[in-house]
């Protein structure tokens, strides 16, 4: 039978309103240190959790986000669920992660959530096939090229950017390549800008779609050994370390022979020999950004998307790939597995005494020399 507020107060000694104003945050009523101290204590050891079915039905908040991802999610995604972790929790808030798996099914799996007496949702790169409006719950979403985004990425200027950095290199034939471009309507317009600024005509800006081309090999083939193309936009970091193990198995070298580039910002960039100049996506200040929108939305009870999407922008980061020949790296690895770049930038910084303690003498029966 499920431990009550009740059983925690006959246990603690005290009143139920005592445990529900420790459980609850509520400042108006005192409650001495040594108590409150027992009463979480009771609370850890007895497994004790609220009910939220019951807070909802009086009308309290759960302090709960649920937060849905697309289960086909990039690595940057990885990272940006953490750090949206991180910010919720900052604000005071539980996260409950639920995975999307089909768009067919993301209204119901939404309204589900629901039952949890749930505060807010942040929907990350899903279809959206429910509105906000029809939820009555405030709700964020982020990364989604479809209607309703209230925060994301500006993918056009990111495909400008990164385009124009080839060009600058001197390329004037060069190909968009990637799977589903159909759909990437904003990286494929960035590049069509900075082509067009830089006066390559059209027939010298290739598209090149991965999905489902069968034809691919040859057009490939064709596009360096006939077209004369010197340069790859990749659509994402995976792409570009895949269209370099391809071309090197056909004794094409990256950047000897032609230049690539990524996109995202993930850690594909920097795990092969050939480091990838790519796009760095912003995933701390993107999540940052989400909560403050739903802290917002929340705070108003406002249950509509913003009339003006927050798009942030990308930034350059440089590897070997386009020929930029880059100082090489400090460290292999650090505290953690990072997903993305913007995670590793911090790694050369000084770790608190005892986690150099910690780690560096934690098993000392191994034979061999610790540094």
């Amino acid at each position: 039978m499920a431990v009550t507020m009740q059983d925690i107060a006959d246990m603690a000694g005290v009143s139920r309103p005592v445990v529900s104003a420790v459980l609850n945050g509520n400042s108006k009523l005192k409650v001495a240190p040594a108590t409150r101290a027992r009463i979480m204590d009771l609370v850890h050891k007895t497994g004790y959790t609220k009910n939220l079915s019951a807070y909802m039905l009086n009308g309290k908040s759960s302090r709960s986000i649920a937060v849905f991802i697309n289960p086909d999610y990039l690595p940057i995604y990885r990272d940006l669920q953490y750090q949206l972790s991180l910010h919720l929790t900052a604000c005071g808030y539980k996260v409950l992660q639920f995975p999307l798996i089909t768009p067919k099914t993301e209204a119901e799996i939404m309204r589900d959530a629901l039952q949890f007496g749930i505060d807010g949702i942040i929907s990350v790169d899903c279809g959206n096939m429910v509105s906000q409006q029809e939820l009555q719950k405030p709700m964020v979403t982020l990364m989604c090229d479809a209607f309703a985004v209230d925060a994301g990425i500006d993918h056009q200027y990111g495909g400008y950017t990164i385009t124009r950095h080839l060009l600058e290199h001197g390329h004037r034939k060069i190909c968009l390549i990637g799977p589903s471009l159909s759909a990437q309507t904003q990286k494929v317009a960035g590049f069509r800008s900075a082509c067009e600024e830089f006066g390559v005509p059209l027939e010298n800006s290739q598209l090149l779609d991965l999905t489902w081309n069968t034809g691919f090999a040859e057009q490939l083939e064709r596009l360096i050994r006939h077209d004369g193309v010197t340069g790859f936009v990749a659509s994402s970091d995976y792409i570009a370390v895949r269209l370099i193990g391809y071309l090197a198995g056909r004794g094409i070298k990256v950047p000897d022979d032609v230049a690539v580039t990524g996109y995202d910002g993930d850690m594909y960039a920097c795990s092969g020999a050939c480091r990838i100049t790519t796009m760095r996506q912003p995933m701390t200040e993107l999540a940052r950004t989400g909560v403050e929108i739903l802290m917002d939305k929340i705070k108003h009870e406002r249950h509509e998307p913003l009339a003006e999407p927050v798009l942030l922008k990308a930034s350059l980061h440089l590897g070997d790939s386009c020929g930029c020949g880059t100082p090489p790296e400090k460290t292999i690895c650090w505290e953690r597995v990072f997903a993305t770049l913007e995670g590793a930038e911090c790694l050369i910084k000084v770790p608190p005494p005892e986690l150099t303690e910690r780690y560096q003498h934690f098993n000392p029966e191994t034979p061999g020399k610790t540094f």
